[in-house]
């Protein structure tokens, strides 16, 4: 993973020393030639333990601190302009991006110049004592259309950010020049996404990106996020921060969107109609989608977008045996349906008992520190027969390792 040595990770953290201190260490084992920047905005005992852990991490490893009262997309913006290597991504202190789906990334931006970032699947995952529940998160497809209006409509008929993406550091230094700018948390997300996408189109790749922690939030207090919420209880304040919003969003469009550019009058009516599937989302698409084809007649309307989770499940290996799929695919023919079948579930269960069996033996030969078992919904038993859920599960495992080695050894 050689192309980690070029890339930052900024960590954003909050009155989270232990889970800072779990994220560290893990890239400091997994990826220790890659740069981390730490930007710890918490109160002063948890900043000055933060501070004290990161200073025997070395070079690779910078902490800037800056007031609790400092907002977050300042912090960012402030915390990019540091960086120096070619490409940076972020991830929260309570998260895990896993460093072979960022150097995946990264080999794919250099080589693909017409796109402006590059991630994979999202997984969620909660701990009970030393069961690991995985959920899925995000598993959209990749945003290819060839304009910048088609891709922003795409992004607001599915919505899934950006945030955590790999981004050239010059593409998102420039985005986050403007969302720094922006006052409200749900208009600065919303902006990061659709400005990526006036530069280029979205890489995703049918491998695991980045696992994503359930718990509560660091600011449990930040204003509610749907926008329902928001245009329920005061319509004329949010109204306002749109309009504020879509003015930038247009601005950073004449300087930095692909020629030919669409007139003022053309943006501002495919920029409010792609916002208004993604604030409703029971809005048709395909209406509104019509109503704008002839502005990217190369781009038609997808109906459903493709999911790579089920491109992932067909792709498995099937570990049932040869006259029990054959019986199977009978009944398949006959009724339509066989997943419901109680035969079907035994055979993905005895999938996920062997992984776990797996990942014990690893744990007994001292590969893990502990033995991790994972818990999957009964959709996604079938993961369990994938490798590339296995090897990304095996990351996650490594990465809640470095937890249990922090009660013996305090310090990096």
């Amino acid at each position: 993973m050689k192309n980690l040595a070029q890339h930052t990770i900024v960590i954003p953290t909050y009155n989270r020393p232990d889970l800072l201190q779990q994220l560290v260490r893990f890239y400091q084992n997994e990826a220790s030639h890659m740069a981390l920047l730490v930007l710890d905005s918490s109160a002063f005992d948890m900043a000055r333990l933060n501070q004290e852990r990161l200073a025997v991490c070395g070079s690779s490893v910078v902490y800037r601190h800056y007031a609790s009262s400092t907002p977050m997309a300042k912090k960012l913006a402030q915390g990019l302009g540091e960086v120096t290597t070619p490409t940076v991504s972020f991830c929260a202190d309570d998260d895990v991006v896993f460093p072979h789906a960022v150097d995946q990334s990264i080999r794919f931006l250099n080589q693909a110049s017409d796109f402006v970032c590059s991630h994979g699947l999202y997984i969620n995952f909660s701990l009970q004592t030393d069961q690991v529940h995985v959920f899925r998160e995000y598993g959209g497809e990749s945003n290819l259309a060839h304009h910048a209006g088609a891709r922003i409509f795409r992004l607001c008929q599915n919505y899934e950010s950006l945030f955590y993406a790999v981004f050239r550091t010059q593409n998102l230094q420039q985005i986050f020049a403007v969302v720094r700018n922006i006052p409200s948390l749900h208009f600065q997300e919303l902006f990061q996404s659709v400005a990526a996408l006036m530069l280029g189109k979205v890489n995703r790749f049918a491998d695991f990106y980045a696992a994503r922690r359930s718990g509560p939030e660091a600011e449990p207090g930040r204003e509610k996020w749907q926008t329902y919420y928001w245009f329920a209880d005061d319509t004329k304040d949010m109204l306002q921060h749109y309009g504020d919003y879509r003015q930038l969003a247009f601005a950073f469009y004449q300087q930095s969107g692909a020629t030919p550019l669409l007139s003022e009058e053309a943006f501002m009516r495919a920029f409010d109609l792609a916002h208004t599937v993604y604030f409703a989302r029971n809005c048709p698409p395909a209406y509104f989608h019509d109503r704008l084809q002839d502005l990217w007649p190369e781009d038609p309307f997808i109906k459903k977008p493709a999911d790579l989770f089920e491109e992932l499940r067909k792709q498995r290996p099937s570990i049932i045996p040869l006259k029990m799929r054959e019986w199977f695919a009978e009944i398949q023919r006959v009724t339509g349906n066989i997943q419901s079948l109680p035969a079907i579930k035994h055979w993905r269960e005895r999938a996920l008992t062997q992984m776990n069996r797996e990942i014990a033996q690893n744990y007994q030969s001292g590969r893990h520190q502990h033995p991790w078992n994972c818990h999957l919904p009964p959709d996604l038993l079938w993961l369990a027969q994938t490798r590339p859920f296995k090897k990304s599960f095996n990351e996650l495992c490594r990465y809640l390792d470095c937890a249990e080695l922090q009660a013996s050894h305090p310090t990096y």
